[in-house]
């Protein structure tokens, strides 16, 4: 396992070449910092002795990439009405469900747990 100051001294050189990377992804400052972060964080706990910063990087950016479709994918769920009226409807049950047990007297569901 690599020690403290080699941890160190890959992620500070690793770090601005991902930031480079997911800045040409995204042309957002604050959303590239935050994707390259995590990307170093997804490749660490992958592979928490690594050394070799070619392979690091490589690592850290195909973890920046997945996540990066993951968040455009869900963007995109989110403005298609069809997904966004099955949430909404599969809350609707959810709070029926919930909502429609009768409350005790001590104002706590029936079934449910009590704070004493």
């Amino acid at each position: 396992m690599a020690d403290d100051k080699e941890m160190t001294a890959l992620i500070k050189r690793a770090l601005p070449v991902l930031t480079r990377i997911a800045m040409r992804w995204t042309d957002n400052e604050s959303d590239c910092e935050d994707l390259a972060q995590q990307g170093i964080v997804d490749a660490w706990s992958d592979s928490p002795d690594a050394t070799d910063l070619k392979q690091f990087v490589k690592r850290a950016a195909m973890r920046m990439k997945g996540r990066l479709a993951n968040r455009r994918r869900t963007d995109k769920r989110r403005e298609d009405p069809r997904w966004t009226a099955a949430a909404a409807e599969h809350l609707r049950g959810r709070n029926r469900k919930i909502w429609s047990r009768p409350l005790s007297s001590d104002g706590a569901t029936s079934g449910g747990c009590s704070m004493r």
